[in-house]
């Protein structure tokens, strides 16, 4: 994932776009590209016989569910790296968190701004090193509840790049400090370091 440099702001709106693709991400989609034409090739003959009805029932079942898995599931994975971005709106009204333009299984997020007391940012896998591995941004609510607003973020300066702006905003926003400390302790104390 890679932050989009392009974030508007001013005080009544704030708006962060997040990329979903990764520079390893390419070794894959090479991968799956030479894949998918290298087994369009090969089992050419029996995708015709698929589509004309030519295969018997049982045998066009186990084709259909092998294509699936074999090939469109790697290239809707493609399009999905490729397309997809999360957009985090702020507006002095409320948080709105949208996954997309492409459906996956993260969903979208939409609460008061009122409610929010600020961002916090954890480790995605407890068991790494310090300083190591991906970060979760979670926004912490008034009332102690947490919402994930990006889980995985490989790139932990891009993660503390967004909750400092949001954190900034919010405090520009409400006009009062919002970075009260949250009630239990993170993780790894490395990654909330105050800004």
């Amino acid at each position: 994932m890679s932050l989009d440099q392009n974030v508007i702001e001013d005080q009544n709106f704030l708006e962060i776009t997040y990329r979903w693709y990764e520079p390893y991400h390419k070794a894959a989609c090479i991968f799956f590209g030479v894949w998918n034409i290298l087994s369009f090739i090969l089992f050419y003959n029996e995708l015709l016989k698929l589509v004309s009805g030519q295969m018997p029932a049982l045998k066009a079942a186990v084709a259909t569910l092998l294509f699936v898995l074999l090939w469109l599931v790697p290239v809707y994975w493609m399009l999905v790296l490729a397309l997809n971005r999360t957009v985090i709106q702020l507006t002095r009204k409320e948080m709105v968190v949208r996954h997309g333009p492409l459906p996956y299984f993260i969903s979208n997020e939409i609460f008061p701004t009122r409610d929010l007391r600020n961002i916090w940012l954890e480790n995605a896998d407890p068991e790494s090193e310090e300083g190591e591995g991906a970060t979760d941004i979670i926004a912490v609510l008034k009332n102690g509840e947490e919402r994930t607003v990006i889980k995985n973020v490989k790139d932990t300066m891009d993660s503390e790049i967004i909750r400092d702006r949001i954190n900034a905003w919010l405090e520009k926003a409400g006009g009062t400090s919002r970075r009260t400390p949250k009630s239990i302790s993170p993780p790894n104390p490395m990654v909330n370091k105050a800004t």
